[in-house]
């Protein structure tokens, strides 16, 4: 084992020795998370975000309030959304960040998404070091949130005492990210408390510990066999799940897992190993990522929550009407397994992909039947022509 993969090996088997991490998850504020979430699918519709912020907290007023739909990345017209609003009655900053809003911005996020990691260089001791490696696309999309929307909002209306950072999907990945930058800026992490839903991967193990340090009020709730947490892939030996490598990708603690199919009961929920990310007795017990798209794919745990559909519960105002279901999500399960697919069958050692047991585990032929019985046709261009922005086409 060189000497680059031994060193994070060593530290992870410390840290699950020396427990460093405190907290107790508290529903109730991921409850309220929830919603803050939601708020920011309303994209610039003030009442509805403010509908959903009345829901999150009925018996205070937002004097402060700054939403934006922005650009997340420079490089095409991907855009991302957020509310940020200050609660003096109560000395509370929210922050939320949204997943992404339309189809055609979903399938490139997911190609995207399986981009390369590049260092994530930060100040430590007055000194700038390597933190870890971030993914390529959600630091770009973090660093265009800070730099169009949440710098220019703090300046105009500073951070209270308590801040609550949360988001959905993408969304999770920009509320991490923010988090840990605030905290390397000097905001104290205790003072901070995140929540995010359906995050992906973001980082390596490197960068997981360097969040988990220095944000330890930090929840990953994930909705049974939810397939955005899986992704991108891990590095995995087959038999002890992810794998701590330099590089390759890795969650950051705590996840909270509501291991229940299709609706989440209050109260029902694991509380994860709170030192490693990587927990299989947690959602990682599902480490079959076809298995995962057969299931999750298809009953939509990514965007349903707490018994809403997030997107369309937010649009609306946080009420009642968000509880029907969307279909577009299929396109990127579907684009997700034949990428996966691909990389196990011509890269599978550069992915760290086993085709044996993290793709093809074994699936019941009655599963497989229910999952897979189409009366309609799905068509869609090769993987190269998608991240061309070529049109999917999809027949219903």
């Amino acid at each position: 084992m060189s000497r680059k993969t031994l060193l994070p090996v060593l530290l992870f088997i410390f840290l699950n020795i020396f427990k460093v991490k405190t907290g107790i998850y508290d529903e109730a504020l991921s409850l309220i998370a929830y919603n803050l979430s939601a708020s920011a699918y309303a994209d610039d519709n003030e009442e509805n975000i403010m509908q959903c912020l009345k829901k999150s907290y009925p018996n205070e007023n937002a004097n402060i309030l700054h939403h934006s739909t922005f650009q997340c990345d420079d490089t095409n017209s991907d855009t991302c959304g957020g509310i940020y609003a200050n609660l003096p009655d109560i000395d509370t900053t929210v922050i939320a960040f949204r997943g992404t809003k339309q189809s055609l911005e979903l399938i490139v996020e997911a190609i995207q998404s399986l981009e390369d990691f590049v260092e994530y260089d930060c100040l430590q001791q007055n000194v700038m070091s390597n933190c870890g490696y971030v993914n390529k696309y959600y630091m770009k999309a973090s660093e265009m949130a800070y730099k169009t929307f949440i710098n220019e909002t703090i300046n105009l209306s500073s951070l209270m005492n308590n801040i609550v950072i949360t988001g959905h999907s993408l969304g999770g990945a920009l509320a991490t990210l923010l988090a840990l930058k605030l905290t390397l800026n000097g905001v104290p992490g205790d003072k901070i408390h995140v929540i995010t839903f359906g995050e992906p991967r973001i980082g390596d193990y490197n960068l997981a510990n360097t969040i988990s340090q220095n944000v330890p009020n930090l929840y990953r709730v994930v909705h049974y066999q939810d397939i955005v947490p899986h992704y991108p892939p891990c590095s995995s030996d087959n038999n002890n799940g992810c794998m701590p490598i330099s590089g390759k990708p890795y969650h950051h603690t705590q996840e909270i897992w509501y291991n229940q199919n299709q609706k989440m009961t209050k109260g029902v929920y694991f509380t994860c190993n709170s030192t490693n990310g990587e927990d299989n007795n947690c959602s990682d017990k599902y480490i079959s990522v076809l298995q995962s798209l057969l299931h999750g794919g298809w009953e939509n745990e990514h965007m349903e929550y707490f018994g809403y559909n997030i997107r369309s519960y937010g649009t609306q105002g946080c009420n009642e009407a968000g509880k029907a279901k969307i279909f577009f999500f299929q396109i990127l399960f579907i684009i997700l397994s034949f990428h996966v697919l691909k990389q196990c069958i011509l890269t599978p050692r550069s992915t760290g992909l086993s085709c044996s047991k993290d793709v093809f585990l074994p699936i019941s032929s009655n599963h497989f039947k229910k999952k897979f019985v189409l009366s309609r046709i799905l068509t869609f261009h090769t993987l190269s022509e998608v991240s061309r922005r070529t049109p999917v086409i999809m027949v219903l």
